[in-house]
C-alpha cells in the first residue's frame, strides 16, 4: 500500500513539474492560470475571490461554498459551474490515468528486470528491448527509472548505466 502512494505521487509530481510556470499578474507569478471567468469581473471581485482561495483558515470545502455564492454575487455562476464541471472532468481524467501507471508499474518492472538481467544479448539487442518497453509503456518505464534514482544505488552515475548492474526489485 505505501509503495503505491509513493507511485502515486511520483506519477503526479511528474505531471506537476512539467507544466511550465505561469505569470498571472502581482502576487502570482508562479500559480495555476487565472480561471477565465475573471475576466468577466471587476477588479474588486477578482481581489476577493483571490482573498478567498488564498485564505489558509479555510476548509476546501468552505471555499467551494464561498466561491459559489462568490460567483452569484458576481453574476457568473453559470461560467463559474462549467469551469468547475471541466476541471472535476480533468481531474477524474488524471486520476484514470494515474491509476492505468500503477496498475501497471508491476508488470513492467519485471520486464525491466528481465531485459536487464539477460547476459545472453548484446547491448544492442538490450536497448531494442527497452525501446520497445519504452513505447509500449512510456510513463511506468520512465516513473521505474526515476524511482531507482530517487531511491539511490550508491553510485554516481545516472540512469544510463543501470543496465550494466541489473534493477533492484522494488518491494
Amino acid at each position: 500500500m505505501t509503495l503505491k502512494v509513493v507511485l502515486v505521487l511520483a506519477v503526479l509530481s511528474g505531471f506537476v513539474s512539467s507544466r511550465p510556470p505561469t505569470d498571472n499578474g502581482p502576487g502570482h507569478p508562479r500559480g495555476p492560470p487565472s480561471p477565465p471567468y475573471l475576466k468577466n469581473v471587476s477588479d474588486d471581485a477578482r481581489k476577493e475571490f483571490f482573498d478567498i482561495v488564498n485564505n489558509d483558515n479555510l476548509t476546501l470545502a468552505e471555499i467551494d461554498t464561498q466561491l459559489a455564492t462568490w460567483a452569484e454575487s458576481n453574476d457568473i455562476s453559470d461560467s463559474y459551474s462549467e469551469f468547475e464541471a471541466k476541471k472535476a472532468s480533468y481531474i477524474a481524467e488524471i486520476k484514470a490515468k494515474v491509476t492505468s501507471v500503477v496498475s501497471n508499474l508491476p508488470t513492467v518492472q519485471s520486464q525491466l528486470e528481465s531485459i536487464f538481467e539477460n547476459k545472453d544479448q548484446t547491448r544492442s539487442a538490450q536497448r531494442e528491448q527497452l525501446d520497445e518497453l519504452r513505447n509500449k509503456y512510456p510513463q511506468e518505464v520512465g516513473v521505474i527509472l526515476k524511482l531507482v534514482g530517487l531511491i539511490g544505488l550508491g553510485f554516481q552515475k545516472g540512469p544510463r548505466d543501470i543496465g550494466r548492474i541489473g534493477l533492484p526489485r522494488i518491494q
